[in-house]
């Protein structure tokens, strides 16, 4: 019995998986511009995306629609694209459902 192999170029296969690793990291969040940013975060917040992916959260970190932010024993302070300021206390959950914001932060 003699099994069949395919023959597919080196570079082919190269090219596939580069595409793959570009696209996976940004694959849970491709419904556009971050929602707001992590100004303060104390203890190991997490944002747990509409796939169930859970990440934990640090200063500078962005976070998207369709996250849900969890704190546990921790706290979070995030500020949104819109200008809007939310601190989360401990042992805490925030979804952000839908947040779509296409102005400048000073409302215009």
């Amino acid at each position: 019995m003699r099994l069949k192999m395919f023959k597919t170029p080196v570079p082919v296969i190269l090219s596939i998986m580069t595409l793959v690793m570009l696209v996976l990291p940004h694959a849970g969040h491709a419904q556009g511009a971050a929602a707001g940013k992590v100004v303060f975060a104390m203890g190991t917040p997490q944002a747990i995306d509409s796939a169930g992916t859970a990440r934990n959260l640090a200063r500078s970190d962005a976070i998207y629609s369709g996250d849900r932010l969890v704190t546990g024993r921790g706290r979070l302070q995030v500020n949104m694209a819109d200008g809007a300021f939310i601190s989360i206390q401990p042992n805490s959950e925030y979804v952000l459902d839908n947040y779509n914001y296409s102005g400048q932060p000073d409302g215009t």
